[in-house]
C-alpha cells in the first residue's frame, strides 16, 4: 500500500516538503487560522493535481476519480481538527484518501494514500463509533460512548484505560509547527478565480455620480474595445468558469481587431464555444473550485501556439497603477484576476481601459473598464482603491 504521512505536495509547479521534526506538546488554547470544508476541498484538489504533475508513478488517480464529502475529525475538546476525504474511481471503489488539517497547528496534508483504505474510518464504520478523534501528529482515536480506542496503527485497535484517557486529555493536542507551510497554502488559496462569492454590491456602470466634485478625469480605452463579448451564462452547463470566459473574450477582441488573427476563433465556430472549451481544458478549470491563476498564462501560450499566432502571456502579480495604465496606453487589453472583491468575489475579467479621477487636494480614484463576464458589453468599472481590490493580471502580447 502506498501510504504517506506528513508529505506535503501543494504547489502546482514545484513540491515543498516540510520535515515534521520540529514538534512540541502543547494545548491548542489560542485561536489560529482555521480551514472550512470548502478550503479543505481546494487543498485536496490542488494536492491531487500537483501529485499527478510531478509523480509519474501514480496510476490510481489518473482516471475518472471522485473526492467524496469530507468526514470531520475532532480533538478531545470536540473542536474540528482534520478532514478525511475518501477518493473513489468510477466504479466507486476506494483508491486512496487525503487527510487535511483543519487549523494552523496541524500539517496541511496530514497524510494521504494513493490506494487502500483509511483504517480509522473503516473501524469507525465497523464499530459504529460516535466520532473519530485526531489528536495531532499521527494519533487517531475512536470514541464510542464513554470508551476510547487507539487506532493510530494501521490494522490495530487498542482500547484505552481510564488513566490513559486522562493523560491524553491532560497533555493536550500534539501540535505541528506548520506556520510557514500554512502561509504558503493561504497565499495559494487566495489565487483561485472561482466566481465563488456572490456579489454584495451593485456593479458600477457609471463612476461619475460617485466622483462628484472631481477636478479632472483621465480616460483611455484600447482600439476597437466595444465588441459583443461572452458572459458566463452564455456557456450553459458550466460553473466557476469565469477564467476561460475572460480568455475567450480576449480572443474575440483580437479576432475583431485584425484579420491576421482570425485563426484565434477555433474551428471557425461562430459561437466561440470551441474556443471556450479549449481554454477550459488548458486552464484545468474545476467545476467546484474554478481556476488557479497560475494556470492562466500557460493556457494562453498554448492556445496561441496551437492557433499559429505569435504571442506571449505573462502573469504579473500585484501590478502598480502605472503598469495597468501602461498596458492600455500601449493598446493592449489584459486578463484581470481579482480575489475576495466585495463586488466580484474571486473572479476573472477582461480589461479594455481605465479611468482616473483627481479631486481637489490630490486624492484620486482609479478604475479599470472591463467586460466582466456578466454583461456582454465592456460597460462596467472595477474600482481599484476600495472594495478590497486585490488583483493580478495576465499581460498578453500578440505580434
Amino acid at each position: 500500500m502506498k501510504k504517506f504521512r506528513m508529505l506535503i505536495v501543494f504547489v502546482v509547479i514545484a513540491i515543498l516538503v516540510i520535515a515534521g521534526n520540529n514538534k512540541q506538546r502543547l494545548r491548542a488554547e489560542t485561536e489560529c487560522f482555521e480551514v472550512d470544508e470548502y478550503k479543505a476541498e481546494l487543498i485536496v484538489n490542488t494536492h491531487i493535481k500537483s501529485l499527478l504533475k510531478t509523480d509519474n508513478d501514480i496510476d490510481t488517480w489518473r482516471g475518472d476519480i471522485t473526492v467524496l464529502e469530507p468526514v470531520l475529525l475532532y480533538d478531545f475538546n470536540e473542536r474540528i481538527s482534520a478532514y478525511y476525504f475518501e477518493i473513489v474511481d468510477k466504479e466507486l471503489s476506494d483508491i486512496g484518501y487525503v487527510v487535511v488539517g483543519a487549523r494552523e497547528d496541524t500539517a496541511p496534508i496530514i497524510e494521504y494514500a494513493t490506494e487502500g483504505d483509511f483504517y480509522p474510518y473503516e473501524e469507525y464504520k465497523k464499530m459504529e463509533a460516535d466520532r473519530i478523534i485526531y489528536n495531532g501528529g499521527y494519533d487517531y482515536y475512536l470514541k464510542k460512548g464513554s470508551c476510547y480506542y487507539n487506532v493510530s496503527g494501521f490494522g490495530v485497535t487498542v482500547k484505552l484505560s481510564s488513566d490513559e484517557c486522562e493523560k491524553l486529555i491532560a497533555n493536550g493536542f500534539y501540535a505541528d509547527n506548520s506556520f510557514e507551510e500554512w502561509q504558503e497554502w493561504k497565499a495559494l488559496l487566495d489565487k483561485w478565480t472561482g466566481c465563488n462569492i456572490t456579489p454584495s454590491l451593485q456593479f458600477i456602470t457609471n463612476p461619475f455620480p460617485y466622483e462628484q466634485g472631481y477636478q479632472s478625469c483621465e480616460t483611455e480605452r484600447v482600439t476597437g474595445y466595444n465588441n459583443t463579448y461572452r458572459t458566463t451564462g452564455y456557456f450553459s452547463g458550466y460553473t466557476n468558469h469565469c477564467a476561460p470566459v475572460a480568455a475567450t473574450n480576449m480572443m474575440i477582441y483580437w479576432y475583431n481587431r485584425s484579420s491576421n488573427y482570425h485563426s484565434l476563433k477555433k474551428y471557425a465556430d461562430s459561437t466561440w464555444g470551441a474556443t471556450f472549451l479549449r481554454y477550459h481544458a488548458l486552464m484545468q478549470t474545476d467545476p467546484y473550485n474554478g481556476t488557479l491563476t497560475s494556470k492562466v498564462a500557460p493556457a494562453y501560450n498554448s492556445y496561441l501556439s496551437e492557433a499559429g499566432v505569435t504571442g506571449l502571456a505573462v502573469l504579473t502579480e500585484n501590478p502598480s497603477w502605472n503598469t495597468l495604465k501602461g498596458e492600455i496606453n500601449q493598446d493592449r487589453p489584459f486578463h484581470t484576476c481579482v480575489y475576495n472583491n466585495a463586488i466580484y468575489g474571486c473572479h476573472s475579467l477582461f480589461a479594455v481601459g481605465y479611468s482616473k479621477f483627481t479631486h481637489p487636494g490630490g486624492a484620486t480614484s482609479k478604475y479599470l473598464i472591463v467586460a466582466d463576464g456578466y454583461a456582454s458589453s465592456p460597460s462596467r468599472y472595477l474600482h481599484l482603491t476600495i472594495y478590497n481590490t486585490n488583483l493580478d493580471i495576465i499581460k498578453v502580447y500578440i505580434s
